[in-house]
């Protein structure tokens, strides 16, 4: 029995960290949008977030000012050099300077 679960447990093993080297390949872009004006128009600022898709928005909104919006955009607006040099982990979130 314990040949078995040892084994069982190798196999998802083995199935997560495929998942996480997946989402380190294709962080989540998202957008995210003041809830004041400034200068007439809301402040808006780009994050990465290497999160599995469903946690992506609420990551990066538990680091912004409450009130704020966010929504998820294209990653393919970086280049792979660009995500690579990041050197981002599993969980990280962090702002993008552009």
């Amino acid at each position: 029995m314990r040949d078995h679960a040892a084994t069982h447990g190798g196999l998802f093993s083995t199935a997560f960290e495929k998942v996480l080297n997946g989402l380190t390949r294709k962080p989540w872009l998202v957008e995210v949008e003041s809830d004041f004006l400034f200068g007439g128009t809301p402040l808006r600022q780009f994050w990465i977030a290497a999160v599995p898709f469903d946690d992506a928005i609420e990551a990066v909104l538990s680091k912004c000012p409450h009130g704020w919006g966010a929504r998820l955009i294209s990653s393919e607006i970086l280049t792979a050099d660009q995500i690579t040099a990041l050197n981002l982990r599993l969980g990280d979130v962090m702002e993008l300077g552009f």
